[in-house]
């Protein structure tokens, strides 16, 4: 049973480095108390610019847990696991990224990757049944009532 929900930031739940996509904010709305809810995020323009870009949106306040570094490996997902108390059985990531979604479905994750046909490194693998695509956090809602 999914007890937590990490997300991405750039390119899941904002259009570009600042700005939310115009559903993010309600879906994180709906869902939160339903869920404990992360964020793990890539900080490639710097982990202070990146901070003031999530304080900024206004949706910092929807997060139990929010880790922010200049890089994105297991490590990240499994400490924002450990502050929210789950197991990674009871977490679900979603993240434009496949290999992201790869990363989490290796730690024992379900994972939700948000293909919006452009994506910058052709991976590999086939999806497999762990990997859900969708086309836009605002799906989420359909799944996690």
């Amino acid at each position: 049973m999914i007890k937590a929900i990490i997300f991405d930031w750039v390119g899941t739940l904002t259009e570009n480095f600042e700005i939310p996509y115009s559903y993010s904010e309600e879906v994180l709305e709906k869902i939160k108390g339903k869920y404990k809810l992360g964020l793990v995020t890539l900080a490639s323009q710097g982990v202070e610019k990146r901070w003031r870009d999530i304080r900024n949106s206004g949706l910092e306040k929807y997060f139990d847990c929010i880790v922010v570094q200049e890089e994105k490996s297991d490590k990240q997902y499994l400490e924002c696991m450990e502050k929210l108390g789950v197991k990674p059985t009871e977490t679900a990531v979603v993240d434009d990224m496949r290999v992201r979604c790869e990363i989490a479905t290796g730690l024992g994750c379900r994972a939700y990757w948000v293909d919006k046909g452009v994506v910058g490194i052709p991976m590999q693998k086939s999806i497999d049944e762990d990997i859900i695509r969708i086309d836009s956090v605002y799906k989420l809602l359909g799944l996690f009532k």
